[in-house]
């Protein structure tokens, strides 16, 4: 017996009969019958035998894998889930799982809708991340890849969806970007964040029809003392003049930045200039108060501030007016930063430990249309 492949998978024998005549092809014919019945049976056998042991083998893939893997109907349905993603969202079991419907697995219902959206146009959306929730409320970042089964129809079935849990490369990422930002010394943000944002929130400030004002400081007589005591005692005065900048400002509001060596900015926004000044002269007399001690002598040190701000304008521009373009918000970013730094030149021209207020101020408001 031959198998489909033309291999021998088997033999039947047949006795001499005891007539001892020579088997006919008549005779023989019934046994061949017989053989290819034996030989589809047995192929069924080894057939299914085969698939249930690679079924055996993809479950336990399935069930082993570390990455998890459920399968839901199109209105958020779970129909099976391996103990990886069971695990993931933190249930007690895949029963509990499986009674939760999958759009309560998203942090946020929009992402879902997205999701949803985007898979019913694409059939495969790979690799999307998002915020998920486990079963204590929990939020964790996941890398999600979702396929539609359909039928013939084109009708979909059901989702197909792999979850992997990229918390730690998220947070990772964050710290990242996190010092890339920042200023070591100080804990501050540093130039580079400063340059990129404060187009962004002069962009914010003219949306919002609003104001947003920029103190610049500088710390008096930094050099001197620098050289007197050493990169160590100056460091000092740096991180403390941080600090009180960071007690100063508001939280979730305004920021700061360390502009230079011994030069910082603050960004407030919503506050015009009047306002700035408040918190400009709170900040001069905080530092002002701080007592240094390096090498055990007490030193003051003073700190001088430039005050500019830029503002909406209700006024329309005309069509035939040169303010009818777009605003260039890093021209602006620049002209602030510009006046402000002259003001802070006035203070400390003008014996340091002082806030000047910038005369000029820039106005943006929205193009005429």
């Amino acid at each position: 017996m031959r198998d489909i492949k033309g291999e021998y998978i088997g033999i039947i024998s047949v006795d001499d009969s005891k007539s001892g005549l020579i088997p006919t092809e008549e005779t023989v014919r019934p046994l061949e019958i017989f053989a290819n019945l034996i030989s589809e049976i047995i192929q069924k056998h080894k057939l299914a035998k085969e698939i249930s042991e690679s079924e055996e083998k993809y479950r336990e893939l399935v069930n082993n894998i570390k990455i998890g893997i459920f399968r839901a109907t199109p209105k958020g349905k779970i129909l099976e889930a391996n103990p990886a993603v069971v695990e993931m969202f933190g249930y007690a079991n895949a029963a509990k799982f499986l009674n939760v419907n999958k759009t309560d697995l998203y942090n946020d219902p929009d992402d879902y809708n997205e999701f949803i959206s985007e898979l019913e146009e694409k059939s495969v959306v790979k690799t999307e991340d998002f915020t998920l929730k486990r079963e204590d409320g929990e939020q964790f970042w996941a890398s999600i890849t979702s396929s539609a089964i359909k039928d013939k129809s084109g009708k979909i079935l059901y989702y197909d969806t792999v979850i992997e849990d990229i918390t730690k490369r998220k947070k990772l990422e964050q710290e990242v970007q996190r010092l890339s930002v920042t200023d070591e010394l100080t804990g501050l943000y540093n130039r580079r964040y400063f340059n990129q944002n404060l187009p962004i929130e002069i962009r914010t400030a003219e949306r919002w029809r609003s104001a947003l004002s920029l103190i610049m400081i500088d710390i008096d007589d930094f050099k001197q003392y620098n050289d007197m005591y050493l990169h160590l005692g100056g460091d000092e005065v740096l991180k403390e003049t941080a600090k009180v900048i960071s007690h100063v400002i508001r939280k979730e509001m305004d920021w700061a930045a360390r502009f230079g060596g011994d030069e910082f900015v603050i960004i407030l926004p919503g506050i015009n200039s009047a306002e700035a000044a408040i918190v400009a002269e709170r900040l001069r007399k905080y530092i002002r108060a701080i007592k240094f001690k390096p090498k055990s002598v007490i030193v003051h040190k003073t700190i001088s501030l430039g005050v500019a701000h830029c503002y909406y304008s209700e006024t329309r521009a005309s069509r035939t007016s040169t303010r009818n373009y777009p605003t260039n918000y890093e021209k602006v970013a620049t002209d602030l930063t510009i006046l402000a730094d002259s003001a802070l030149f006035s203070s400390k021209n003008s014996g340091r430990n002082k806030v000047t207020v910038s005369k000029k101020a820039l106005e943006v408001s929205r193009i005429a249309r």
